[in-house]
């Protein structure tokens, strides 16, 4: 009886353990999504490093609008020349896998959007997505093949 009494604890006891472990994590990563650079690895390692960029590769002269959030962090709008790169770092979640920024693109008449990271996509192949928007679509870099891809085709306005 006692035996039975003190596995059943031990059981309680490591549920309530890996329980709060999740908890911790998940608060963890709704904190750091779009992190400043300044973080400390200490202060984050449980969650592993991104990196994404967005590069204006339209042509001369035609000036790229893009506005990229997620759930939790408005990056902002942000007007590139061509050529200019916005780029941010942020934090996923290993355990959950569901972190995602999108953004929207627009330009002249052309107005569309993309996801600049999902991880249901991205989480396995991609610490540094870099996407180049051209008339044609958003192309991501495939770091294994050394190709741009294009992921997105635009509509024709």
């Amino acid at each position: 009886m006692v035996k039975q009494y003190y596995s059943t604890s031990l059981s309680l006891l490591l549920l309530l353990i890996a329980s709060s472990l999740l908890f911790v994590v998940s608060l963890a990563e709704e904190d750091m999504k779009g992190a400043p650079n300044n973080s400390t690895e200490e202060e984050i390692s449980i969650l592993p490093q991104r990196h994404a960029s967005i590069t204006n590769d339209l042509g001369q002269d035609i000036l790229l609008r893009i506005h990229c959030k997620s759930k939790n962090d408005d990056l902002g709008s942000h007007d590139l020349s061509f050529h200019s790169t916005f780029h941010w770092d942020f934090k996923t979640n290993a355990l959950t896998k569901n972190t995602l920024f999108y953004c929207y693109v627009w330009w002249g008449k052309v107005e569309s959007s993309f996801n600049a990271y999902d991880a249901a996509r991205d989480d396995d192949n991609c610490t540094d997505c870099k996407w180049s928007i051209r008339t044609d679509g958003a192309y991501w870099y495939n770091s294994e093949s050394n190709k741009w891809d294009r992921l997105y085709q635009w509509t024709k306005p």
